[in-house]
């Protein structure tokens, strides 16, 4: 049976084309301006989920290295902190260096021994100074904490003072000792513990802080967890505790002095294990001595001063071999910078590739649909002139 063909009928079916055309014309004009596949997830959701998902992944990505480029600059600022100090505490050929100015201080007389012990005093507040620079707003060796400054300067605790002992907390200028603070001479404290201490409770705050404090960071090692903890292989700790570049806290018992000719000439306790601690009490020797003549002020003064020196020059070592461990974390960071520069671009890529329409595909279809949208109006003149004229007959 054939269909009756009416005016209305006609019409009816002419304006569906008619939208049909207009919507794709639309849909592609949207494409070109675009430049996307698709404009909302209905158009395509399984594309548009492929697409979340490496969108999501580049995102990541991109901020692990925002916070890696972050962390490699902290080590740039933290590795020439080091390297200051270790051309104030070493360098031979500096006549202004720590070891420059002992060498000085033996053959020096009264007013000259007294500079130079206020010299070395300056010169440990100097290296504080050093280790409490800041990268932007946070301090870079203060560990977790980095809002407060990590080394200052307070009452000199006495390493012999124990809680509940019988030992007076503080040392004096003079070498003695006494329970008030404002008696104390200058001790150094980082981050409110006293360097020197070997106090049970500061022992334990100073093993927390090398040992047990972390500050995990996400910079693309595969971050993953396990009981509520991150695993340390899959994050980086970004702590600097300064006070572990420095030789660490506390005090060792039984250091030998020795003469030139090999012999003990005697042995010194309680030697300052941090290195600005060391050159502190240094100074501090010096400025003991007699204005005139520059004696010492006691043969203790005179041992000390040499194990002192001898310690300082023994610390060498140690501080170099962990400034190099900073460096080698340093350059981790730095390899770690460009494999994520390569995933960043990769995913970058992938998505593009998903979502970008190509330019003169999209024109293409865009010109088509136009094409097909005009010839659609001229179809619809026709068929309006025959609607008119069959309205006049009847």
């Amino acid at each position: 049976m054939i269909p009756r063909m009416t005016t209305v009928g006609t019409l009816k079916n002419y304006r569906y084309n008619l939208n049909q055309s207009n919507y794709t014309m639309g849909k592609a004009m949207n494409v070109v301006t675009s430049r996307r596949l698709f404009s909302s997830y209905a158009e395509d959701p399984a594309l548009a989920t492929r697409c979340f998902q490496i969108r999501r992944s580049y995102l990541r990505a991109e901020s692990q290295y925002s916070v890696n480029e972050s962390l490699r600059h902290k080590y740039d600022v933290a590795w020439s902190a080091l390297d200051n100090i270790s051309t104030d505490l070493y360098s031979r050929a500096d006549d202004a260096s720590i070891a420059s100015i002992i060498r000085s201080a033996t053959d020096s007389t009264g007013p000259g021994r007294l500079a130079l012990g206020q010299s070395l005093c300056a010169k440990a507040k100097d290296i504080a100074q050093i280790m409490n620079g800041r990268y932007g707003e946070n301090y870079v060796f203060a560990g977790a904490d980095t809002l407060n400054a990590p080394f200052t300067w307070g009452p000199q605790v006495n390493p012999e003072y124990v809680e509940g002992g019988n030992f007076p907390k503080y040392l004096t200028p003079d070498g003695g000792t006494t329970n008030d603070p404002e008696l104390a001479s200058q001790g150094l404290y980082y981050r409110g513990v006293p360097v020197d201490s070997n106090n049970p409770a500061d022992v334990e705050k100073m093993e927390y802080f090398l040992n047990g404090e972390r500050k995990d960071i996400d910079v693309g090692l595969g971050h993953k967890e396990a009981n509520g903890e991150a695993v340390s292989s899959t994050v980086f700790d970004s702590s600097l505790q300064g006070i572990y570049y420095l030789g660490g806290y506390g005090t060792k018992d039984g250091v030998k002095v020795e003469e030139d000719d090999g012999t003990t000439a005697g042995v010194v306790d309680q030697v300052p294990n941090n290195v600005i601690s060391i050159v502190n009490e240094l100074g501090q020797i010096l400025q003991r001595c007699d204005e005139k003549t520059g004696d010492w002020h006691s043969k203790e003064d005179e041992l000390r001063f040499r194990a002192l020196s001898q310690e300082l020059e023994s610390t060498n070592s140690d501080f170099r071999e962990r400034w190099t461990e900073m460096d080698t974390q340093s350059s981790f960071l730095r390899d770690n910078s460009e494999l994520l520069t390569t995933t960043k671009d990769s995913l970058k890529q992938q998505y593009m590739e998903l979502e970008d329409a190509d330019p003169a595909a999209a024109i293409s279809d865009f010109m088509f649909a136009r094409y097909c949208y005009d010839a659609a109006l001229k179809v619809g003149n026709s068929i309006l002139s025959q609607s008119l004229m069959d309205y006049m007959n009847f």
